[in-house]
């Protein structure tokens, strides 16, 4: 008798007695290997079964596969700092590339672009440093806005005569803006 078909034949006796056993991965691991190389060994001599076997390796490696591409998009997209700056796909390559998660070139890489995805969520770069919409504060500006709706409202009026008309209707904001020169 195998050391392998004994062990499960004590497991098998024990949940019947109604005793529970929980075989931790140590003990598991030989029996797991065991049974796969049998099955193996059963789909060599079964061409239906072997076949059944390869489609489901097949799946089984799609699956993890999937699994880990899952796990990289969330690092990519949801780090602890926010998106990863640059290409998703590209990230994607080198992690896959890396391979280990556990590895400390994987570790490293993903450290550093967490690290870079902090510095720009912190960072003034992507923050509004002015407007491009017409007007402001100054005299000068509201003056010219004012002229802008006056040549609008009268097509055959010229910019110099649109700000004449401002500063004579209203004296003013003509004054701010000789005082802001």
């Amino acid at each position: 008798m195998k050391w392998s078909e004994f062990f499960q034949s004590a497991i098998t006796g024990a949940r019947e007695a109604g005793i529970v056993i929980e075989a931790d991965a140590v003990t598991a691991q030989p029996i797991a290997a065991e049974l796969v190389s049998q099955q193996v060994q059963q789909a060599q001599a079964d061409p239906k079964l072997a076949e059944a076997l390869a489609a489901a390796q097949q799946q089984i490696a799609k699956l993890e596969a999937d699994a880990q591409g899952a796990r990289f998009a969330a690092l990519i997209e949801r780090g602890p700092s926010g998106r990863w700056a640059g290409d998703a796909s590209a990230h994607m390559q080198i992690l896959r590339a890396l391979g280990d998660e556990s590895g400390a070139p994987f570790q490293a890489y993903v450290s550093q672009q967490n690290a870079h995805a902090e510095q720009l969520r912190q960072s003034a770069l992507f923050t509004n440093v002015g407007s491009s919409q017409p007007g402001g504060a100054s005299a000068w500006a509201q003056i010219e806005t004012k002229a802008a709706q006056l040549m609008a409202a009268s097509p055959r009026m010229t910019k110099a005569q649109a700000i004449v008309a401002v500063a004579e209707s209203a004296p003013a904001l003509y004054a701010q803006y000789q005082a802001e020169k």
